[in-house]
Order: structure tokens, then sequence, then C-alpha cells
């Protein structure tokens, strides 16, 4: 599996708000797309792989295990709380 997003930007030893700052956004939005709650736009996936030294192709990989975590925890939520 490959790393998820928040990893990548741990990697370059950023903040979210330092990340943010970086492409030009609001912290909360990078914390969505941590959360797999939201994706970036596409300008903003250009900035991301320039910002975290990332091809596109790792990026959405990194994005899509993002995702696949979220999805996983909301699952076992959803076990937990019956």
């Amino acid at each position: 599996m490959t790393d998820g997003l928040r990893d990548l930007r741990r990697r370059k030893l950023l903040t979210q708000r330092e990340l943010a700052d970086l492409i030009g956004t609001k912290y909360q939005t990078v914390q969505t797309w941590e959360r797999g709650r939201n994706a970036p736009r596409p300008s903003a996936m250009r900035e991301l792989c320039a910002v975290l030294e990332v091809t596109p192709s790792q990026l959405l990989a990194a994005l899509d295990e993002t995702r696949a975590v979220a999805a996983a925890n909301g699952l076992q939520r959803v076990a937990t709380s019956r």
C-alpha cells in the first residue's frame, strides 16, 4: 500500500497550515483532503506535487489510500455503534 496524503506531508516536515500556505489554500481544506472527505482540484494537485515532490501518479495513489482508510474507518464506526 502507498502512504496517504498525511504521510506525504509529514515526510516534508510540514504542518497542514504550512502546506496550505505553500499551495495557496486554507488549512481546513488540507484537513478535508487528509480525512478523505474531499479531493483537491487539478490546479491544487499540481501545486501539491511540486511541494511534496511527488509525481501525479504518486499523489493520486496517496489520495486513493486516504479515501480507502477513511471509508474503512467509517465502516468500523458503523459496526461498533450497534
